[in-house]
């Protein structure tokens, strides 16, 4: 057996903050193997066997904020002012020559001090769990991700109350306010982020991955054809013994081998390694242009 016959594997190690965000991570693939002859190739990922997995998003803590906290922000202020408005309260505060400046900075603290408990709640909760294990270890750099992706949320939640507390300023009836706030959580969260990537793609369309990997292998076979007629055209030179014992997964070695064989071989590597590198390449280069 020889070192050429190794095929090791390189994995991928789990992002520490995965439990934040997962991202893209299940989208992409998590090992790859390495081999003398071949081109390193990926894994498949985990929604290679059904791309439909790859349309929904993966349910982590920065999802449920973007969709809990975002519809709770609306479901605390619509009503805020537009419900004093029906109640008739709220012309008794301004009776009182209480300023109005005053009143909503009252209602926007009250608001955010309520929908900042439990973000706050969530991620120290996490930060605990992340602490006791002994499997993940925070560096200072992780900690300060993890902080500013707090500190987004944070303004995530303060914009979509604010936006409540003005919606329901405008309106003179808290279902009305309810309504169009409804409206524009589902354009914000669904109807906008579809929109801009189908916009994106039309404006800088995107080579399918069949057409990528349809275009790979064609480079592959081209290869192929060009090593074996390197083979064909060189002539073989003394005699070998090529076998694999029964339980030699790997593939066969050649056991003995005259000088004039191993010249043979030398031969064909100095033509094909050449052809190699150029193909390696030229797929780097085809993915590449997919990436970007």
């Amino acid at each position: 057996m020889t070192y050429q016959n190794l095929k090791p594997v390189l994995t991928k190690p789990p992002e520490a903050l995965a439990l934040f965000s997962k991202g893209i991570d299940n989208n992409i693939a998590k090992s790859i193997q390495i081999s003398l002859e071949e081109i390193p190739t990926l894994t498949s990922a985990s929604t290679a066997k059904n791309p439909l997995l790859a349309v929904f998003s993966i349910l982590d803590i920065v999802l449920i904020f973007k969709l809990v906290m975002s519809i709770l922000a609306f479901l605390l202020a619509y009503d805020a002012i537009s419900g004093e408005k029906e109640d008739g309260t709220l012309s008794l505060m301004l009776a009182n020559n209480l300023p109005r400046y005053q009143i909503l900075a009252g209602k926007l603290f009250g608001g955010m001090l309520t929908l900042t408990l439990p973000m706050s709640m969530g991620f120290l909760v996490t930060i605990l769990m992340m602490a006791i294990s002994p499997t993940i270890s925070l560096t200072g750099e992780e900690i300060g991700r993890v902080a500013l992706m707090f500190l987004s949320s944070l303004a995530m939640v303060a914009v979509f109350f604010s936006l409540g507390l003005f919606i329901s300023s405008l309106t003179r009836r808290s279902s009305d306010t309810l309504m169009i706030l409804l409206f524009l959580w589902v354009a914000f969260l669904l109807i906008i982020p579809n929109v801009s990537s189908y916009l994106a793609f039309k404006t800088k369309p995107v080579d399918p991955l069949g057409k990528i990997r349809s275009e790979i292998q064609e480079l592959n076979k081209t290869f192929e054809t060009q090593r074996r007629d390197i083979i064909i055209r060189t002539p073989a030179e003394g005699t070998y013994n090529a076998e694999s014992g029964a339980d030699e997964s790997w593939g066969y070695y050649i056991q003995f081998a005259t000088r004039g064989t191993i010249l043979f071989y030398q031969k064909i590597n100095e033509q094909i390694l050449p052809l190699r590198a150029r193909l390696t390449q030229t797929i780097g280069e085809v993915n590449q242009r997919y990436l970007n």
